[in-house]
């Protein structure tokens, strides 16, 4: 499968809580081409990385739009997640 994953909440108001659901997840979709560029839209959007890091090397998301007004990064836990 794919190694990131979108989807746009138009609404932006689902919650992680939804969002983290398995049964929630086939609505994520493969990024259009290899840079997602979705221009200046209004809507939450939700990125699902599937990673596998076998080096100790740092890695770097680089999001690169002046209006954004916030982000959180979740990662799971034993039990759940959490968020940064």
């Amino acid at each position: 499968g794919s190694k990131a994953l979108y989807f746009e909440d138009k609404t932006r108001i689902i919650p992680f809580q939804t969002i983290s659901r398995h049964n929630f997840q086939e609505r994520f979709s493969p990024f259009p081409t290899e840079i997602l560029n979705l221009s200046t839209s209004p809507s939450a959007l939700w990125v699902r990385f599937n990673l596998q890091i076998k080096s100790k090397g740092h890695f770097y998301i680089q999001i690169d739009n002046p209006d954004l007004d916030s982000v959180f990064f979740y990662y799971p836990t034993a039990n759940s997640y959490e968020y940064k």
